[in-house]
């Protein structure tokens, strides 16, 4: 008769839940996209309303500007974003 051997067991192993690293990325690129078009059209809508109202060009310009930032903070964002998803 054999004396039985106690041992521990090795503790589960739970998979990583799969993600759809694409469709992830295009949801984050369409919040982008949504949200530099929406940032365009008002910027559009200010910019007509002050040249009536008659406001310097430095402001206009300060307006350009903004957008400009915002655009490349979210193509910043959007290298960040892809370079860790491929991790």
């Amino acid at each position: 008769m054999s004396t039985p051997k106690f041992v521990d067991d090795a503790a589960p192993t739970t998979p990583e839940p799969s993600r759809d690293i694409s469709a992830i990325f295009e949801r984050i690129a369409t919040a982008q996209r949504e949200n530099l078009q929406r940032l365009n059209d008002d910027i559009a809508i200010l910019t007509k309303h002050l040249k009536t109202e008659g406001i310097s060009k430095d402001v206009l310009e300060a307006l350009e500007t903004s957008s400009n930032e915002r655009h490349a903070s979210w193509q910043a964002a959007m290298e960040r974003i892809e370079e860790r998803m491929q991790k």
